[in-house]
């Protein structure tokens, strides 16, 4: 084990002890495996070796720190936007370097798949072992009947969570970790990014090589390039207060987490598919010992709210489908960005010169809004549908046992995001949960519910308040 991170996991050891008069003890009474093999490292007393001992030793990673020598790229030449989603993330390329805006293929480098989302998901096996995106539903899919848990919806955080507080300290909910490495939330947070930048920096530097490999014999590390993330409108919430506190912290979260992501990404790029609990938790550790300030990843505008990242990679495509010589002069484009955790508006004016045809869009900044009625609210309403028409007590799962009604709950949350678009673009679903729960659910009955007519009535309500109007 390298002798930093060993000096960094007994630092916090020695902080975790309690004193009881002369004497100190650990309050959860154990020590991890990294911390014993940090303390024979620092001590110098070789590993023993027992029969039982057959796996070997994992040395902890040491950390990469290139990127704090990296020389840059200027951002208008090549930059790149990461869209860090409730349910799904995204990245993008742009720059003069590039001709289009283009989403990058996430699903190449992840999985050897052209999808160009990944899930926002973590999976953490009862050995300890890491899965990420589609990789952690798979693996989750194949537990689910151990009642596991994957962590999901990390982006929630963001706009659920108290602002102000320290991701970094907030413990995961049980069962999510079962090897009990001491990972939080805010580690999770970190490790996630660290996993999505990688992805977006590998599927950038496939598409340079695809389209146009002569921009690598000028940039050759492709991973020096400045970014910018997306970020809800906190600022402009209909239904949070004070909303600015909110915008504040979270940006301040999302630059200190993309910074760290970046030794991460860089530390465990070739680790990812046998990482392991405890080596990320002294990855994630060291890392947050190193001062990153002279690394500077991202453009002077670090954020971009969500809406204009979603629409402005459509933009092009939306009037070049309609071009005719009848296209007016100046017209109105609404963006609607529903996600799983917000629901972001923004309203653009394009201007389109009669002579020359080419077209400029300005962002029409008093009319962004965003909402908290959006995809979690909807599967909040849903889920207890589904249950009642599978014969499950939504509350106390009648007539199946306890056991079992937390596996049936568990396999509800892992399909639930494509029963809902199952449901909608079909108008009913047959549901099967194990282990062995099954019905049929109408969208009607979806739509006749009470407490879903209540959310549609107050999305409308909210948004015609603040001047946006569906018909």
């Amino acid at each position: 084990m390298d002798t930093e991170v060993a000096r960094t996991l007994i630092e916090s050891l020695i902080q975790r002890l309690s004193r009881n008069g002369s004497h100190f003890h650990l309050p959860e009474g154990k020590l991890s495996e990294n911390e014993v093999i940090a303390l024979r490292a620092l001590a110098g007393v070789p590993e023993p070796k027992s029969q039982e001992d057959t796996q070997p030793t994992i040395a902890a990673p040491t950390l990469d720190l290139s990127a704090l020598s990296r020389p840059s790229v200027a951002d208008e030449q090549i930059r790149l936007c990461l869209d860090f989603g409730t349910a799904m993330s995204k990245a993008w390329g742009t720059g003069s370097l590039l001709e289009n805006t283009f989403p990058l293929v996430l699903g190449r480098p992840a999985d050897g798949i052209d999808v160009l989302a990944a899930p926002s998901s973590i999976f953490i096996t009862r050995t300890g072992h890491l899965y990420f995106g589609a990789a952690a539903e798979r693996q989750h899919e194949s537990e689910i009947h151990l009642g596991r848990q994957r962590f999901d919806n990390i982006k929630r955080l963001l706009s659920e969570v108290e602002p102000g507080l320290d991701l970094d300290e907030v413990p995961l909910e049980a069962g999510i970790d079962p090897t009990d490495a001491g990972l939080t939330k805010g580690d999770l947070v970190v490790l996630y990014l660290g996993w999505l930048t990688d992805m977006a920096l590998k599927a950038l530097r496939t598409t340079i090589e695809e389209q146009d490999p002569e921009i690598l014999s000028k940039f050759p590390d492709l991973r020096s390039i400045r970014r910018r993330f997306a970020i809800p409108c906190f600022e402009h919430a209909v239904d949070d207060v004070p909303s600015s506190v909110r915008a504040k912290w979270a940006e301040r979260v999302m630059e200190s987490a993309l910074t760290r992501a970046q030794i991460v990404a860089d530390t465990l790029g070739s680790r990812w598919g046998s990482l392991t609990a405890t080596e990320a938790k002294s990855v994630l550790r060291s890392v947050r010992t190193i001062d990153l300030t002279s690394l500077k990843l991202f453009t002077n505008q670090k954020s971009v709210r969500e809406p204009v990242a979603a629409g402005a990679t459509r933009f092009g495509d939306h009037f070049a489908d309609q071009h005719s010589a009848a296209v007016p002069t100046r017209r109105l484009m609404l963006v609607v960005d529903a996600g799983a955790g917000t629901t972001d508006f923004a309203l653009f004016q394009s201007f389109t010169d009669p002579k020359s045809e080419e077209t400029s869009f300005a962002l029409i900044s008093n009319a962004v809004r965003m909402s908290r009625v959006a995809g979690n609210r909807v599967d909040a309403v849903l889920r207890p549908l589904v249950l009642r028409a599978c014969k499950v007590h939504p509350e106390n799962g009648s007539p199946w046992s306890e056991e079992d009604f937390s596996i049936i709950k568990t396999d509800l949350s892992s399909q639930i995001r494509s029963l809902k678009q199952q449901l909608f673009v079909a108008g009913s679903i047959s549901v099967s949960l194990r282990p062995g729960a099954s019905g049929v659910l109408a969208l009607k009955e979806l739509e006749e519910d009470a407490t879903y007519q209540e959310l549609v009535h107050r999305f409308h309500e909210t948004n015609h308040m603040h001047g946006i109007h569906f018909s």
